[in-house]
């Protein structure tokens, strides 16, 4: 896919080396990239014993699909166990827009739906709190319910087990 717009940066990686700029956007017309998505959070967990695995509704080294109930017993059972979790803004096209700001310096905007309600500490929280302001968050429509989230649930053998809960996306 070739990268649209004009890149400010050229290297983002090794993370060693400086970041050298290239020739400045000569442009005169601004545009913004716009993306359509599901909105979902990325849930990590990690040191989960393999034998809560069924307690949890997970199959070991499967994906299964899981109501809005089965999420919301899911992160409170891994609330009382006090294991780690990490959450973090996902989303294919959204990953995307994410990377091409980082990358261009140019905004972008993002559509889709999102809870009507943000907490702080809910994944949606999360997923606002992380995505860079260069992505016009604007435009997502409110919708009563949860965000959609996709579990990653990895035991201590390495093992990774799968979850996605669409939510409202």
């Amino acid at each position: 896919m070739r990268f649209p717009g004009i890149r400010k940066a050229k290297y983002y990686f090794p993370v060693t080396e400086k970041k050298s700029s290239l020739e400045e956007n000569t442009t005169t017309k601004p545009w913004y990239l716009l993306g359509l998505d599901e909105v979902i959070v990325d849930l990590e967990i990690h040191g989960c014993p393999q034998s809560l695995l069924p307690e949890l509704g997970l199959i070991a080294g499967e994906c299964v699909w899981f109501s809005a109930d089965e999420i919301a017993r899911l992160l409170s059972r891994v609330s009382e166990l006090g294991l780690e979790v990490r959450f973090a803004a996902g989303g294919t096209t959204a990953n995307t827009l994410c990377n091409y700001t980082h990358l261009s310096g140019d905004p972008a905007i993002l559509l889709g739906a999102i809870p009507d309600m943000i907490r702080p500490g809910s994944p949606a929280f999360a997923y606002v709190a992380q995505t860079p302001k260069a992505v016009n968050l604007d435009h997502l429509v409110p919708i009563a319910g949860e965000v959609g989230i996709a579990v990653t649930c990895f035991t201590p053998d390495g093992e990774r087990s799968f979850a996605v809960a669409p939510g409202i996306s």
